[in-house]
């Protein structure tokens, strides 16, 4: 199976599940296990990255089970995180294309293949070579994360691996910017009754942001905009020690 965003056709026109799979040009990123491999791409003068899933076998998918996690075995969870991103307005990278073949899901193969994000870098990067920003850009940086993963969450999605690694920034003018959501391949519907996955997802995020320097002030203002964008308000007290608990 292999579906082709509408605009794109033509420029992908006649390339079989294995073309797609050859598309890389450049490595970008490889998994600890090889699973899964990012490339970039060219194609009719616009940039692409294509993330292909390797069968990752029965013992990864035991080891999972027995931890009580759902495996990941194609590309289908960042794909539907995509399209899902992107019908919420929830800033991503465009999905152009994906495909999975094979029902062995110990063995199946499968891509997703994501446009650029010109001039965009990682936030974690970004902060490491500017180690004191202003007060006014820190305040702005918290405030607009907080909102945007509270419209994640607000969505019921789990992204399960949310660090500021995964989190991309792309500056212009003075002081204007824009945060984006990376590296989905992990995430997941989840429950509103649930609070597992939030506390996951945000301890993640708090973990990473206090290593690069971040204090309780940023994480307030943090968690206010989170609230309000989620609709939460000032109930989940028990849901913030919880985070600040696990990300210690």
């Amino acid at each position: 199976m292999i579906w082709v965003r509408p605009d794109l056709g033509a420029l992908f026109a006649g390339l079989a599940f294995e073309d797609f799979l050859a598309l890389g040009q450049q490595t970008v990123k490889r998994s600890a296990g090889g699973a899964r491999h990012t490339c970039s791409f060219e194609r009719g003068g616009q940039r692409f990255f294509v993330k292909t899933h390797a069968g990752v076998g029965w013992g990864e998918i035991a080891k999972n089970w027995l931890s009580g996690k759902r495996a990941i075995v194609d590309a289908r969870p960042e794909a539907r995180a995509l399209e899902r991103c992107a019908a919420l307005g929830i800033p991503a990278p465009r999905l152009a294309a994906w495909g999975v073949e094979g029902a062995n899901p110990a063995a199946r193969l499968s891509f997703v293949v994501t446009e650029e994000l010109a001039d965009a870098e990682r936030l974690s990067a970004w902060l490491r070579a500017r180690p004191r920003p202003s007060f006014a850009l820190r305040r702005a940086l918290a405030g607009r994360l907080g909102r945007l993963v509270g419209r994640l969450h607000a969505a019921h999605l789990a992204h399960q691996d949310l660090y500021l690694d995964h989190v991309f920034l792309r500056t212009y003018g003075a002081d204007g910017f824009e945060l984006f959501l990376l590296d989905l391949h992990r995430a997941l519907p989840s429950s509103e009754r649930r609070q597992r996955w939030r506390v996951k997802d945000l301890a993640a995020l708090f973990g990473s942001a206090r290593a690069l320097g971040a204090t309780r002030t940023d994480a307030l203002r943090f968690l206010l905009a989170y609230a309000g964008a989620t609709g939460l308000g000032g109930r989940e007290r028990t849901l913030w020690r919880r985070c600040a608990r696990r990300a210690r």
